[in-house]
């Protein structure tokens, strides 16, 4: 009765189905155990901070090389999650105020965005202001010169995690099946968040304390792992094998409803893209979904018919 949340509901399903079928009442959850002992990345900003630079780079050299990937090259590590946010906010006021003076000879059209941005209308996107106000309640919510606990205590304490509990509460609810969610628990959150530097990344491992607390529990291969599966995967193969008459209607014949918010032709290049390697294209497949959901909601509340109307009588609907 609701959008799908997250991509992998389809596993949460399945095993509460298990569950009723075996006749089991309470399950116990590992739901986003991760963010409950944090990845700890707010660690190379705070040594920046403390001028302790050998150390960060030392860190940011071994997570290189013990976790390899695009997010963890040196000049990211170092400077992104570094030094870079350990500038001073007057500094960074400055070069804002200065950006502010050269606006008039800046061409806004040439300024990539990410893709959930790119693909929202232009026109609507300059009149709602999205840009602006998606920075500000992003500093709003995560303001600069937290430490790594404040952060941490941020990311835990936003409305995803009651949103998501919501979710598979009603799930659960449907196989008369109620979750536990351990990592939830408030003792260990409080532990988590005041843990000292160093206990969430060491010698270049992310969630350290964890991994280390695992010795002789988990097999080395599961304890030091680097990575994990994409649990969208089938979803995102789903889409296309029971949603494709229904994307290529909402970029197609029904794109009228929608062109107003989102830019057709950046669907219509999402789409192309998707079609091409459906596994790999975790942005493009939500994006797909979002402009599908957003015109079964116009069509739902009556928006949609209130535009036509308004459309045929050379009248212009408010946002």
């Amino acid at each position: 009765d609701h959008p799908v949340g997250y991509l992998n509901v389809y596993m949460d399903s399945q095993i509460f189905k298990s569950c009723q079928a075996d006749g089991i009442r309470t399950l116990l959850t590992g739901h986003d155990g991760d963010t409950t002992v944090t990845y700890g990345y707010q660690e190379f900003e705070q040594l920046a901070k403390r001028l302790r630079l050998v150390r960060m780079l030392r860190e940011a050299r071994a997570m290189n090389a013990n976790i390899p990937s695009r997010a963890h090259t040196l000049k990211r590590l170092a400077w992104h999650q570094g030094v870079k946010p350990a500038i001073p906010t007057a500094l960074v006021a400055a070069w804002r105020t200065a950006r502010f003076w050269k606006k008039s000879v800046v061409n806004t059209s040439t300024i990539s965005h990410p893709l959930h941005l790119s693909s929202v209308n232009p026109a609507f996107r300059t009149r709602e202001y999205l840009v602006q106000r998606m920075e500000t309640l992003w500093e709003e919510n995560y303001p600069r010169n937290l430490s790594p606990a404040e952060h941490h205590w941020n990311s835990l304490t936003t409305g995803l995690f009651s949103n998501m509990h919501e979710q598979v509460e009603k799930l659960s609810a449907a196989f008369g099946v109620e979750p536990r969610h351990p990592f939830f628990d408030r003792r260990l959150i409080e532990f988590c968040v005041s843990l000292p530097p160093g206990q969430r990344i060491y010698k270049g491992w992310t969630r350290s304390i964890f991994r280390f607390a695992m010795e002789g529990i988990l097999p080395p291969e599961v304890q030091w792992r680097t990575d994990k599966a994409n649990l969208g995967a089938h979803i995102k193969l789903n889409l296309l094998k029971y949603g494709r008459d229904d994307i290529e209607t909402a970029i197609n014949e029904d794109s009228w409803k929608i062109a107003k918010y989102l830019d057709i032709e950046q669907l219509r290049a999402a789409y192309k893209e998707f079609t091409s390697d459906a596994n790999r294209k975790d942005s493009e497949a939500l994006l797909l979904l979002t402009s599908m959901y957003l015109i079964k909601w116009l069509d739902h509340s009556g928006f949609a018919d209130k535009a036509q109307t308004a459309a045929s009588a050379g009248v212009g609907l408010s946002a």
